[in-house]
């Protein structure tokens, strides 16, 4: 298990909740960092952010689809902080600040 302590480890246990360490999301995570490499905590975090967007868009109520764009927003930087050239997360960032109506951000995120 000591081999599982290295640098992309540390970075995942960084990203994840509490639920993610424990359960068989953390398990498949951790394998898919090592199959894919760094690249894969990108990929995981702007699924995450988009599971969360998908809600959020389609939330009945202002207060449940505003958290859930925070949340969201705060998986798609999480994203970039990974890798900062993966577009698919600036493109769902930008369709977050479109929302909010921030159209300065938005172009510059699309």
């Amino acid at each position: 298990m000591s081999s599982f302590r290295g640098p992309i480890f540390r970075r995942l246990m960084a990203f994840c909740g509490p639920r993610c360490r424990t359960g068989m999301i953390g398990a498949a995570f951790v394998l898919l960092c090592f199959v894919q490499g760094p690249n894969a905590i990108a990929v995981v975090l702007n699924s995450w952010g988009s599971q969360h967007l998908d809600r959020a868009l389609l939330a009945p109520d202002s207060v449940t689809s505003t958290s859930d764009l925070v949340d969201a927003g705060l998986r798609f930087q999480a994203a970039l902080r990974v890798d900062p050239r993966y577009a698919p997360a600036y493109y769902n960032l930008g369709t977050i600040y479109a929302q909010w109506g921030d159209v300065a951000a938005s172009a510059e995120a699309f």
